[in-house]
């Protein structure tokens, strides 16, 4: 299973590390306080929770939906998925941490990255496999 570690582990700390670029890069202030939850002084675009948990639910997706027996079995897990990201996304907005353009940038991002990532390490893969 090293494809699939390596895969992790670059999907997991690329993220950390191309978030924290994005994020020196934009410094957008978060939302003001409401309700009286506080907020930290980190910048806010894009939403470091929303890009890291569609790393994490987008990488489990590219491993156990193809391995599920059935086609019930493959959309259960996509839509519960989904519904889990969405959640957690809802969640950032709700406690005022972040605005809803930073919880989507996070999500876009988190899905371009694994997506690249899966891609260039599957090549690497098939490469080696090939020769």
């Amino acid at each position: 299973y090293w494809r699939e570690f390596a895969m992790l582990q670059i999907s997991t700390q690329g993220g950390g590390l191309l978030k924290n670029f994005i994020i020196d890069y934009f410094s957008r202030p978060r939302p003001p306080e409401q309700l009286g939850l506080g907020t930290t002084t980190l910048p806010s675009f894009p939403s470091g929770h929303a890009l890291g948990t569609m790393i994490c639910f987008a990488f489990l997706a590219y491993l156990f939906v193809p391995k599920m027996p059935s086609l019930f079995w493959k959309w259960t897990l996509g839509i519960a998925i989904l519904v889990m990201a969405l959640f957690e996304g809802f969640s950032r907005i709700f406690h005022a941490n972040h605005y809803l353009t930073d919880v989507l940038a996070g999500q876009a991002l988190g899905i371009a990255w694994v997506v690249l990532v899966c891609a260039v390490i599957e090549g690497i893969f098939i490469k080696e496999k090939d020769q």
